[in-house]
């Protein structure tokens, strides 16, 4: 029975270093498998995010050309609404001088005519002092001659 025990003890302790082997093959098995599946994990995630990084760029592209599109329209429309307000701002300026020449062209006729409207009175006031001049000497000349004739 020593003899069966040390053979059951020795089938025993074989199987135990069968399985400690096979577990020991498992655990590296295992330990690739792990290895494999966080490489593949890893590179799913970055293709993944590869991806997604593209579609953003695509994105982020497609969004800046309509915005940089619609800043040179607006800035397009701003220089053409500058150039519509300096013509009309040349135009205004042009027909602001063409008012103030015929402003001072129709100043200068007041004063002329202001000239002559004075000279005019000069003129009244010579005649009329003149006449008056004139009546007194004939009343005068009336009144001498009226007196020698009687």
């Amino acid at each position: 029975t020593r003899q069966e025990l040390a053979f059951v003890k020795e089938v025993h302790n074989t199987e135990i270093t069968s399985l400690k082997d096979k577990i020991s093959d498992l655990e590296i098995i295992n330990t690739n498998l792990e290895r494999d599946l966080r490489q593949e994990f890893e590179h799913r995630l970055q293709s993944d995010l590869s991806e997604a990084r593209a579609r953003l760029d695509k994105l982020a592209a497609a969004q800046k050309n309509e915005y940089e599109s619609k800043m040179r329209q607006k800035l397009k429309q701003a220089q053409t609404q500058q150039e519509q307000d300096a013509i009309r701002q040349n135009t205004l300026n042009d027909a602001n001088g063409q008012l103030r020449i015929q402003n001072d062209a129709l100043k200068a006729q007041v004063n002329n005519l202001i000239g002559k409207n004075n000279a005019l009175e000069d003129t009244l006031r010579n005649t009329t002092h003149s006449l008056e001049h004139e009546r007194s000497h004939n009343a005068l000349t009336l009144t001498q001659t009226l007196a020698e004739l009687k």
